[in-house]
């Protein structure tokens, strides 16, 4: 048997038979589901590394083209984050979001949860938090938002408005609603453009992040054509 070697974070796990699971990681490569024997058992050996949120690295073989674990070693847990709800419906929240609308062999946004979960452990913004993350789901979506130039006319000057339905930034000339505030406007491309090694260098306001928070869960919804995203109605119930 052939052996891998992968550094990945626990999104999902499913009970299979015979008491192993199917375990579904993030890595840098894109998800990646394999099979966890014996993970119910009394002091299982790669039973921490499998726990949700885990950040581990898994040795696997290939057989037939499926993985199997043989061993795994947890580099980082987030236990803390199960004592506090908001930040336990957060990352849920993202979960899910990645689960439903990153394409599988597309790992862009790892680096960018494992900074969200240390983050949130360290105690910085949730509502912050949630926003970038939503950006960037969005962005490696494949439904990406302008934020850089008026989507209609190209004008990098006198941006005055967001419309989703257009697709981002409109300048005066363009849009036909209200002009937003600065502040508003500047959040919206923070949330787009911020990498992911300065996530907690600025706080949206609450009433902005809301805002977006719910702006942004409308256009996924809108534009996957899906229900109500379960995790993101659960967060936005507890803040």
């Amino acid at each position: 048997m052939n052996y891998t070697e992968l550094e990945g974070i626990v999104l999902k796990r499913v009970p299979y038979r015979n008491g192993a699971e199917i375990i579904n990681i993030l890595t840098a490569e894109g998800r990646k589901t394999f099979t966890a024997y014996g993970l119910n058992k009394p002091n299982a050996k790669n039973y921490a590394s499998c726990l949700l949120l885990n950040q581990s690295v898994f040795t696997l073989g290939i057989q037939n083209q499926k993985l199997t674990l043989k061993e795994g070693t947890c580099l980082k847990n987030y236990f803390c984050l199960y004592d506090d709800i908001v930040k336990m419906t957060a990352t849920q929240a993202i979960n899910e979001m990645i689960l439903r609308f990153i394409d599988e062999d597309d790992g862009r946004i790892y680096r960018y949860l494992s900074r969200f979960l240390i983050a949130l452990e360290e105690g910085f913004d949730p509502l912050t938090l949630v926003v970038i993350m939503m950006a960037k789901v969005i962005l490696f979506s494949g439904y990406g938002l302008e934020y850089n130039e008026c989507v209609i006319c190209g004008s990098k000057t006198n941006i005055v408005a967001v419309d989703y339905n257009e697709g981002g930034y409109l300048c005066a000339h363009c849009a036909k609603k209200a002009k937003e505030t600065s502040e508003y406007l500047k959040s919206y491309r923070y949330s787009f453009l911020v990498d992911d090694t300065k996530l907690t260098y600025h706080v949206i306001t609450k009433t902005i992040a809301l805002r977006l928070i719910h702006e942004f869960h409308h256009y996924l919804i809108s534009r996957f054509e899906c229900d109500e995203l379960k995790g993101i109605e659960l967060f936005l119930e507890v803040c």
